[in-house]
């Protein structure tokens, strides 16, 4: 249970602007700060993880010696930047508690939560996902590298066919071979974290916030930047047809009070590691009994409080206290790094026992009734996925998965969570003492389904089930070289430019029978080793390939850019994104708002488009200066509607177009004044009544809310 713990109370970047939330916006365009529409969930990296880049021998010279490090051997700890809340990433640095294993969320304080404007604070503590957050020196320490609501958008529709994979090590690979790929995406856009040495190519945002250099004498690396504390995105990236590349800044690491704040840190700025920011966030599409949707990035809407709100802080908590635990069913996935040991009697701890954790997929699972704390659970064995579980005799290490997207089919997600309780209740799980003269020393791991094999390997094993659909997509470490015959092993040492150029690039692979996905097929789990596709080169993303000739790393060559964060959307990265959850009418129909025209000063073109809606109704449309959330219960008892914009003005009511079954339509021209400054935002949302039953619950309907950023 939560405890009272007394922390200075400081002022933080939105505080200090003197601004509400609302208002911060407009005044961060206005200060050159990029800020997306989305709360965002993410992790950070820290001492734990040391810095192992490059190969440690040519592809087919001999044997490897294991990773070679040639950038700052520690990562610092991540420091922040102040604000009002007691368990932000700044409070774990000052007051010594490890931040790698926990999960934060910017903007946390509301039932809506507010874009990124200067706050972040800890939602789920390490030991809430399985994990530890031991002292770094001590032996038992997490990092969270990848995190996925398993809600990601994919668009993949044709992948190539794909060769056999196998576990041959690093230095007895020869022969080349096809690489496997991605032949047709109707349309990805990206958002991302990069690493500390990542700098971008020419006309990107990564080169602008990178500083363009990452530079060192040949021993280590530093990097005076601040890119890897910002979240980019992509426009979106279609195959074969890619008609546009690059990044653009969505949120700069000062709203999400990261650091540096106005000067570069020396040796290296806080590194974001795992990201959701974008797309679905439905938890009552893996278990029906919850509220319904909440916005994209909102882990604090996933979560439920053991206290509920307390003080003027609300139901959010001081460094390493938990007082959030995950609702039952609405798991979340994650992948760790090579350090990561895992809670005893974890997947994490029992993969991590076998050297495999890093290249591994883990469910974080919470069913009090099945088991007796939180947990995680093995979903994707790393040859499952086609990468290399590394061997001690050669002195290969497992690969390292580092920014993660998932994706479980909606008609399976009660299928997969089944599966992990059926293995749970199997009779097969047992615990392991690996230190019988010292019981309960924290060494206990478990064997069986869901730990020492997946949950894929035992839902084929059980044809009961079937495979649950599951799209995976994912990025590696600079040192990681996938399986033999797989898209990773050819980018780490046989891509045409003879450049190791693996890090940068997003990778695709899929388990189940989908029929949206053509082409070639992972064999797994039906058969021990796996595939994947390569999705989009690091290119592609406004990243630098680099010049790491056949993976050495010790000399002075361009380090190639490494992502260290993912999420995926269908949306551009500088479309407006939709915030908060619509209602529907008493017929079913949820409506929804877009533009029509960019929101450019002065022009006449610009407009805001209703559809989806109840015909031959009325409508209204609602805007203001920042958005809001006031029930509409309060003047219609009943209502489950959400005025999300701040209602300074109101156009109609007006007519929504007659016709059958949800196809109401309406377009309200917005002329925009010319003086209007460029970065100015305001929120609209559309109410729809029904005149024929008002003032029934079920009388109003409404859109999500929408940000309009004039251009």
């Amino acid at each position: 249970m939560k405890t009272e713990t007394h922390f200075a109370r400081r002022t933080s970047f939105r505080a200090a602007l003197g601004a509400p939330a609302e208002a911060l916006l407009a005044l961060a365009a206005a200060a050159g700060l990029a800020a997306g529409q989305n709360p965002v969930t993410c992790s950070v990296n820290g001492p734990v993880d040391p810095q192992t880049d490059g190969l440690a021998s040519a592809r087919g010279f001999g044997l490897p010696s294991g990773p070679f490090a040639v950038r700052v051997p520690l990562v610092p700890p991540t420091i922040g930047i102040p604000t009002p809340w007691l368990g932000d990433v700044a409070d774990y640095a000052a007051f010594g508690f490890p931040s790698e294993a926990e999960l934060f969320q910017s903007e946390p304080d509301g039932p809506l939560a507010a874009p990124p404007s200067g706050t972040n604070n800890q939602i789920l503590v390490a030991a809430i996902c399985g994990l530890v957050a031991g002292i770094p020196f001590e032996l038992y320490h997490d990092n969270i590298d990848g995190a996925s609501f398993g809600e990601d958008y994919f668009g993949v529709t044709d992948v190539s066919p794909a060769g056999m994979t196998f576990p041959t090590p690093w230095g007895f690979r020869f022969g080349p071979f096809p690489e496997p790929v991605v032949l047709a995406d109707a349309g990805t856009s990206f958002r991302f974290s990069v690493d500390p040495f990542a700098t971008g190519l020419p006309a990107t945002d990564v080169l602008v916030e990178s500083g363009g250099a990452d530079v060192g004498g040949g021993i280590v690396y530093v990097s005076p930047g601040a890119a890897a504390g910002d979240v980019f995105g992509t426009p979106v990236l279609t195959l074969p047809a890619l008609l546009l590349a690059g990044n653009v800044l969505v949120n700069d690491n000062p709203l999400l009070a990261l650091a540096p704040g106005p000067f570069p840190m020396m040796p290296l700025e806080d590194d974001l590691d795992a990201l959701e920011c974008v797309g679905l966030n439905d938890p009552s599409s893996w278990f029906p009994f919850y509220p319904g949707t909440v916005q994209p990035g909102n882990l604090h809407g996933r979560t439920f409080p053991l206290e509920p709100a307390h003080s003027i802080d609300g139901d959010l908590a001081p460094p390493a206290v938990a007082n959030h635990v995950m609702g039952i069913w609405a798991p979340i996935f994650l992948s760790v790094d090579r350090n990561s040991t895992g809670a005893p009697l974890s997947a994490v701890r029992t993969q991590w026992m076998a050297g495999e954790a890093a290249a591994d997929v883990f469910m974080v699972y919470d069913d009090p009734f099945v088991f007796p704390t939180e947990t995680n659970l093995l979903l994707a064995d790393e040859e499952e996925l086609g990468l290399q579980p590394g061997s001690l005799m050669t002195g290969d290490p497992t690969d390292d998965i580092d920014g993660l997207l998932v994706l479980v089919h909606p008609e399976d997600r009660y299928m997969l969570m089944s599966i992990a309780m059926s293995a749970l209740f199997s009779g097969l799980v047992t615990p392991v003492d690996p230190t019988p003269s010292a019981p309960g020393s924290g060494d206990e791991y478990r064997v069986g389904p869901g730990f020492t094999t997946s949950l894929l390997a035992y839902a084929y094993s059980y044809p009961l089930y079937g495979i649950p659909r599951i799209k995976i997509g994912f990025s590696v470490t600079t040192d990681s070289v996938g399986l033999e015959g797989s898209a990773v092993d050819f980018e780490a040492g046989l891509d045409p430019s003879t450049f190791a150029q693996q890090s940068g690039d997003v990778y695709f692979t899929y388990f189940g029978p989908w029929t949206d996905v053509v082409g070639g097929v992972n064999p797994a789990p039906a058969f021990p080793f796996g595939t994947h596709w390569l999705w989009h080169e690091e290119t592609s993303l406004g990243l630098d390939p680099g010049t790491w000739t056949a993976g050495a790393s010790g000399d002075l060559a361009d380090l190639p850019d490494e992502l260290n964060a993912l999420d995926s959307t269908e949306m551009d990265a500088e479309a407006p994104l939709p915030y908060g959850a619509p209602c529907a009418s008493a017929g079913g129909c949820t409506p929804t708002i877009s533009t029509v025209g960019p929101p450019l000063a002065g022009t006449p073109a610009f407009a805001i488009a209703l559809s989806g809606a109840e015909p031959a109704t009325v409508a209204l449309l609602m805007y203001g200066p920042g958005p809001t959330s006031i029930p509409v219960g309060l003047f219609i008892p009943g209502s489950p509607c959400t005025m999300l914009a701040a209602s300074y003005g109101m156009v109609g009511p007006f007519p929504v177009s007659p016709g059958p079954g949800c196809s109401g339509a309406a377009s309200v021209p917005v002329g925009i004044p010319a003086g209007i400054p460029a970065g100015t935002t305001l929120y609209a949302q559309f109410a729809v009544i029904d005149l024929g039953i008002f003032p029934a619950p079920g009388s109003i309907s409404m859109t999500p809310g929408l940000p309009i950023t004039v251009l």
